[in-house]
């Protein structure tokens, strides 16, 4: 349903799990069905490698030759991007998912700085993630981001990161015609932050602010396609209080039916 708010995507789960053949059968159907391919692709340094051996070329290099690259490719990570894959990511007009704590999570600034504050100065898209809902919130990632591209030796501004969570994200989506931005013709995606806390005053550069300090606890109101789901910090459509509650419930049950015990040295006591 192109009318819908929820809209599907082909996926492959991630590096060294799908042959050539299944790249160019999901690149074929994601291009019929006009949507994006998406790939965690460069997440594990040791694993790029082996996977450059096992095609006896860089990773990229390879891809571009048998067609996977494209606009409507989107990767994830992208932690892994030597010199001679540059110029064919550019080429493909490909978008990058950037997830900064997952890439610090690894260790892997120590052996191999990041290339992706880079490939924005470059004219790649880049978007700004977090790997998986627990990983980080997005003002994590988003201070991060500015740390990271800082080191690297490619600084980048508040700017360009409220960019890679808004307008990036929406095209490496492949819905930058419907999200990402506030213009006529496209869907009332709204979020209004407050700015009643410490860590948001004084209110200087709110754009700077929103980058680096704001978090879901900070957002006042969110509209979905124009129709309010969160007033006053509150969700709308649901209770919150019964989510959560099943939500945690459920993480026991399945605790328990594994046998699965808590990681960590200090003892835990259950709350009844």
């Amino acid at each position: 349903d192109k009318d819908g708010i929820v809209h599907g995507h082909v996926a492959l789960y991630g590096e060294g799990t799908a042959s050539d053949e299944l790249y160019v059968a999901a690149k074929k159907l994601a291009d019929r069905e006009g949507v994006i391919l998406n790939n965690h692709v460069g997440f594990d340094l040791d694993l790029a490698a082996a996977m450059e051996r096992v095609w006896g070329k860089p990773r990229f290099i390879h891809l571009a030759e048998i067609g996977v690259l494209g606009p409507n490719t989107t990767f994830v990570h992208m932690n892994l991007i030597r010199d001679e894959e540059v110029e064919p990511i550019i080429k493909s007009r490909l978008s990058i998912v950037w997830c900064p704590v997952a890439y610090v999570s690894r260790g892997t600034p120590l052996r191999q700085p990041t290339r992706i504050p880079e490939m924005k100065k470059r004219g790649v898209n880049v978007a700004l993630g977090t790997d998986s809902a627990r990983q980080s919130s997005a003002g994590d990632a988003g201070f991060l981001a500015l740390q990271l591209g800082g080191g690297a030796g490619h600084a980048m501004v508040s700017e360009d990161i409220f960019e890679m969570m808004t307008v990036g994200g929406a095209r490496a989506a492949g819905l930058q015609h419907l999200i990402g931005s506030l213009e006529p013709g496209k869907r009332a995606d709204i979020v209004i932050r407050s700015t009643h806390a410490a860590e948001l005053m004084p209110s200087i550069d709110p754009v700077h602010q929103l980058v680096t300090v704001a978090h879901g606890a900070n957002a006042d109101t969110v509209l979905v396609n124009g129709r309010i789901v969160l007033r006053e910090g509150r969700a709308t459509l649901v209770d919150e209080a019964d989510v959560f509650a099943n939500a945690q419930a459920s993480v026991h049950r399945i605790r328990s039916r594994l046998g699965l015990s808590l990681p960590g040295l200090w003892p835990r006591a259950q709350a009844a």
